[in-house]
């Protein structure tokens, strides 16, 4: 019997990164309580994008003859020495402005701790910046005592003003209470 290829069996150089991107992220979303069906990957024509719904752009990867990287959006890396540990390359084009690139290496594989820590960041960045709708839910308290936000449904709680306090170790009420 002849065993049949399926246009799926292939895969472009710009998913092989995002797979390797992809348990970074993971972990990263489900810190915020945001399920990992909410990541999106796009094969365009020029590059392929990397988005979380709601959020927005984690990144742009393009492989191409003459250049491969990933584009962050610079405003959003607020941690700056985790670059010290890539290639990084700042756009010359207008339209990419805002952004920094991050070279793939030789090799196609990027140190994966290194890896990791860049797509925390980038995609607690995002996370945060979702606009928030609301300061706080009634269960404020609770979430105080827990030190993070305990409500059971992640689409609502991401919306959350204090949730992005109590992820960075404020905390306004309760017996953990941080500030006066």
């Amino acid at each position: 019997m002849c065993d049949q290829l399926k246009l799926s069996d292939f895969v472009s150089e710009e998913e092989k990164i995002y797979r390797q991107m992809r348990p970074a992220l993971r972990a990263a979303l489900k810190k915020n309580g945001v399920s990992e069906d909410n990541l999106i990957f796009e094969q365009n024509k020029e590059f392929a994008s990397v988005s979380v719904r709601p959020g927005g752009l984690l990144c742009r990867i393009k492989i191409g003859r003459k250049v491969k990287f990933i584009s962050f959006k610079y405003p959003r890396l607020s941690q700056v020495d985790i670059l010290a540990h890539f290639e990084t390359q700042q756009t010359k084009t207008d339209r990419d402005a805002n952004f920094i690139r991050v070279m793939v290496p030789a090799s196609g594989v990027f140190p994966a701790e290194a890896l990791e820590r860049l797509m925390g960041v980038v995609a607690q960045n995002v996370m945060d910046s979702v606009t928030k709708e609301f300061d706080c839910c009634s269960r404020y308290m609770e979430c105080s005592n827990a030190r993070h936000c305990i409500h059971p449904d992640p689409d609502f709680a991401i919306y959350c003003g204090y949730r992005r306090m109590l992820n960075r170790g404020i905390i306004f009420y309760g017996a953990n209470r941080t500030e006066p």
